[in-house]
């Protein structure tokens, strides 16, 4: 992702003088997940956190998001959305004996609506869509898409402190679905039947985010719970829960 980050700043500055500028950093990350959307298990990680700001006539790029000027006008912009899934291990899971699960990269377009904004705060209505990928040893696969609908707050408080506050349901399709939660014929054991799933309602998502940053280091908070009542894949032997909680925390010295 880092590399991905700095060629496309190479990339933007070919295109002639602008005014840009760049910061970015180092630090170290904390984060619980479930191993996936409805299981026990879980992941604690611990893992490098890179920092990257960079402001231009032409691009703008920050730890939330990526968008050009271009697309953007007073009431709505357009954004590069971007988010990822650990890879899962099947073993000692409810998943025993099943193929392990590379790890997926979310990656699409984001409608944003402003509906209120100002110097300090903002309302949006967002509309993310991102095709999802399979990422690992057996290369790169599609495997399907998910579209959102959220409400997303932010607000900027006078000593630096950034407040994200984010609501809203999520669809996907079958594809999608089925890479986490089907279940084939040569899967099945005495616990756990054949599933597959369909296209709808993926789950209701909440988030909060806290940030601060200064001269020298920029910190930072976030925690996400997903309510995951009657979802379309809730009759999969693979869904252990009815919600999954994230959570994290981070650091990053500011070179």
């Amino acid at each position: 992702m880092k590399k991905i980050l700095i060629l496309l700043i190479f990339a933007m500055s070919l295109f002639g003088k602008e005014t840009s500028s760049l910061t970015y950093g180092l630090g170290l990350g904390f984060i619980s997940v479930p191993s996936y959307i409805g299981s026990k298990e879980r992941k604690n990680l611990f893992l490098p956190f890179p920092y990257i700001e960079y402001r231009s006539d032409k691009i703008n790029i920050n730890r939330d998001e990526i968008y050009s000027d271009y697309f953007k006008t007073q009431k709505s912009k357009v954004q590069l959305s971007l988010r990822g899934m650990l890879p899962v291990k099947s073993k000692d899971s409810k998943r025993e004996g099943m193929d392990d699960l590379d790890a997926t990269l979310e990656v699409g377009p984001n409608f944003i609506y402003h509906l209120k904004q100002n110097k300090m705060s903002s309302l949006d209505l967002e509309f993310p869509v991102r095709a999802v990928f399979s990422v690992g040893s057996s290369g790169i696969r599609y495997q399907g898409y998910l579209a959102n609908v959220n409400l997303h707050y932010k607000e900027e408080f006078s000593n630096n402190i950034k407040l994200t506050l984010k609501t809203g349901l999520v669809w996907g399709d079958s594809d999608y679905h089925n890479y986490f939660y089907e279940i084939k014929k040569n899967d099945v054991t005495s616990n756990r039947s054949e599933y597959h799933a369909s296209s709808g309602y993926g789950g209701w998502q909440n988030s909060i985010g806290l940030s601060k940053k200064d001269d020298k280091f920029w910190y930072g908070m976030f925690v996400k719970y997903y309510n995951l009542d009657k979802v379309s894949y809730s009759k999969s032997p693979l869904v252990e829960t009815k919600s999954a909680l994230f959570y994290g925390l981070a650091f990053s010295y500011l070179f």
